[in-house]
């Protein structure tokens, strides 16, 4: 699967990667890094939490879209201090 992926990416050369599907950012990254290490990686997730645990928060560099307070601290923890965590708050 990351070989794969990696000639996608030799392909298509993206500026920036984006996942919202829970259990594949590890390979999409990884398969990233080999083909285009300096392209930046997003993780959009699309629930409340981390549950379980690494469904969505793997330890690798990349961005963190959290939802929720609780998947914030979640991935403060779980990211390992390998994710870039703006945080942004939208609404009240």
């Amino acid at each position: 699967m990351i070989a794969l992926l990696e000639s996608h990416w030799q392909k298509n050369q993206p500026d920036l990667v984006v996942s919202c599907i829970p259990f594949y950012n590890r390979v999409l990254r990884e398969s990233l890094q080999k083909a285009k290490p300096t392209t930046p990686f997003v993780t959009i997730l699309t629930n409340f939490a981390d549950s379980p645990p690494q469904y969505w928060i793997e330890p690798q560099e990349q961005f963190l879209i959290c939802p929720t307070e609780q998947a914030v601290e979640q991935a403060r923890v779980g990211a390992s201090g390998k994710a870039n965590l703006p945080h942004i708050r939208i609404g009240n």
